[in-house]
């Protein structure tokens, strides 16, 4: 009797798989090749594409720095001259204007300054701060329901911030003339912060850090600690479920520097 034919599967499976495997690598291949080749350093891509490029290289000098301390002195002068602010200072309206012609001053000294080392003018507040927090400061204080304090608590929380900003000037500074110069315009605004503290905390009482009857902290015309770098925040506008909107008054950083 004859045998049984075998069928050979492992030569047919070996053989299927061998097509298989043959087919995904010439679909792989075409793919490579599309993409511009197997090799180099790069990703593939498909198409054309502008090669990227690099971020621009600035320096920061002391011509920079300059500028902008006057668009943060030209800053303040426009929000305490804003309709808004002068319409509810009241009987502060004198204060909050000498307050503005002493800032005047200050950006007339920094510009002089600033042309006399070859930079060019500054004649806006910094734009960036402005749009950050600037007119939404002023915003606040429009729709406040009690607007005298809130101009009192805006010219107090802006004198902070100049006094924070010329103080991290100093060190940044080159020429050692400026940098006396930044320390003596971070002591005038921090002179002015005493001031629109005592008149939001009048007496000996306001003199050191304390709270009030509810234990809110209160305004104090000696801080524990002179000459601090961080952005102040201030207490503003009309309450809204119980709270008012606090604003962080950002001090000037390399993304806000007028170049």
């Amino acid at each position: 009797m004859d045998t049984p034919a075998r069928i050979d599967t492992t030569s047919t499976l070996s053989r299927r798989s061998l097509l298989r495997r043959g087919g995904m690598l010439a679909v792989g291949s075409g793919l490579l090749a599309a993409c511009g080749g197997s090799t180099g350093g790069g990703i593939a891509r498909i198409g054309n594409a502008p090669e990227p490029e690099g971020l621009e290289t600035v320096s920061v000098d002391d011509v920079v720095l300059l500028r902008t301390a006057v668009s943060m002195e030209l800053l303040v002068v426009d929000l305490l001259s804003r309709e808004a602010v002068t319409g509810a200072a009241g009987p502060n309206a004198g204060l909050v204007a000498a307050f503005v012609a002493a800032h005047g001053e200050n950006r007339d000294a920094l510009a002089a300054l600033t042309s006399a080392r070859g930079g060019d003018t500054v004649d806006e507040p910094n734009s960036k701060l402005l749009s950050v927090w600037g007119e939404r400061a002023v915003e606040l204080v429009a729709a406040s329901d009690r607007g005298e304090l809130d101009v009192l608590v805006l010219a107090h929380g802006l004198e902070e911030l100049l006094a924070a900003t010329h103080q991290s000037l100093v060190p940044a500074m080159n020429e050692a003339v400026l940098r006396g110069r930044m320390a003596a315009l971070a002591a005038g605004s921090s002179r002015r912060a005493a001031v629109v503290a005592q008149v939001l905390n009048p007496g000996t009482a306001g003199f050191a850090p304390g709270t009030d009857e509810a234990g809110n902290p209160t305004v104090a015309t000696l801080p524990t600690a002179f000459g601090q770098t961080v952005a102040p925040q201030v207490v503003l506008g009309p309450e809204t479920d119980g709270a008012r909107a606090t604003l962080v008054l950002d001090t000037p950083g390399p993304n806000s520097f007028v170049y």
